[in-house]
């Protein structure tokens, strides 16, 4: 390894002579290696990359690409009465075959959550996750938000209280906006389970800096 000199004295920052005088070609390829400083010598950088024959020479199938992005896993089944339900949002707008559209269209994920809630479960959602809440009928008569660019879906449900906010903290119904506001609602359930003390550890520990009026 090579350190760089912290004075800008001459005699260790400039070339040496011989590099000065030397023909443009041979200065460029000494510039590959690092100038020795204090006595130690970087290591020298190979000015040829090794050939390697393309991958159909090679002899060896390609590979199939993976798909891009991270998938979720459930390691176990959904507990018939959990603390809390935390339901996300994504593919309302774009209408994915496995996003919230199109899990409100086949009801089983509302019907899921529509039985923990009335098993006494506190339900609460990010984005669009909101629109499963309402398609679960656990949204009627409360006050909710979602993603800004879906509230006006949220109120043509009919029946809601829509409020355009980061978080509304409606008793046993949480809903977050945008998926940013999902930090700002997992700190004020933090702050509801074990007071306004985590809650700031909690944001400190994040080096997050949360909004004035995050919570309606």
């Amino acid at each position: 390894m090579a350190f760089l000199p912290l004075d800008a004295s001459p005699s260790r920052c400039d070339p040496p002579a011989h590099a000065r005088r030397d023909p443009p070609l041979r200065r460029l390829r000494r510039a590959r290696r690092p100038w020795p400083v204090g006595g130690l010598r970087g290591p020298r950088l190979r000015s040829r990359r090794r050939h390697r024959p393309p991958r159909h020479a090679r002899g060896r199938a390609r590979r199939p690409r993976r798909p891009r992005g991270r998938r979720a896993r459930p390691g176990r089944a959904l507990a018939a009465t959990p603390d809390l339900l935390l339901v996300p949002g994504g593919g309302w707008f774009d209408r994915t075959p496995e996003g919230v559209w199109a899990q409100a269209e086949r009801g089983e994920i509302p019907a899921a959550i529509a039985a923990r809630r009335a098993a006494g479960s506190t339900i609460a959602s990010v984005c669009t996750g909101a629109l499963l809440l309402a398609r679960a009928g656990i949204l009627e008569g409360r006050r909710a938000t979602t993603n800004p660019q879906a509230l006006d879906d949220l109120r043509a449900v009919g029946g809601i209280e829509v409020v355009d906010a980061r978080v509304v903290d409606d008793g046993d119904i949480l809903t977050a906006g945008a998926p940013a506001c999902g930090l700002d609602l997992a700190i004020h359930v933090l702050e509801r389970l074990g007071g306004p003390g985590l809650a700031v550890a909690a944001a400190r520990e994040l080096q997050y800096e949360r909004p004035a009026l995050a919570v309606s």
